[in-house]
């Protein structure tokens, strides 16, 4: 892939994956920013799910998510729905993930939300 660099992807519901940045070809096809590149199946796992999302008295927010074990999963956290925070990357043997996020003690609002990863490494992007 040729460009200069990717400032926001996002992944389709078949899959896909959208980029958009700063490049004006991708695997030889000239585009202008935006590409949509091959993802992955969604149908090999199924999509990460929560639990339970729970306030303690203390502030802090304990989050349960489940997929299939194994599955790489993300975790991100934001208080405006715009700016995004990984807050975990990892695969999880057993299939579940308990996260306490101690810094929603000193934050308002939070939105959470997670997803797979592609077992198979993307190309550099």
């Amino acid at each position: 892939m040729a460009f200069d660099y990717v400032a926001s992807a996002a992944f389709f519901g078949d899959g896909k994956l959208l980029i958009g940045g700063g490049f004006a070809q991708v695997d030889g096809s000239l585009c202008a920013g935006v590409a949509a590149v091959r993802g992955y199946d969604l149908d090999a796992t199924r999509p990460p799910q929560f639990n339970n999302i729970v306030r303690a008295s203390d502030g802090t927010v304990r989050l349960n998510l489940s997929t299939e074990p194994g599955v790489p999963l993300i975790l991100q956290v934001s208080s405006d729905l715009v700016e995004w925070v990984s807050v975990t990357t990892n695969y999880f043997p057993a299939g579940t993930v308990e996260y306490l996020d101690s810094q929603a003690v000193s934050s308002g609002q939070r939105f959470y939300r997670s997803f797979r990863l592609p077992s198979v490494p993307f190309p550099n992007l």
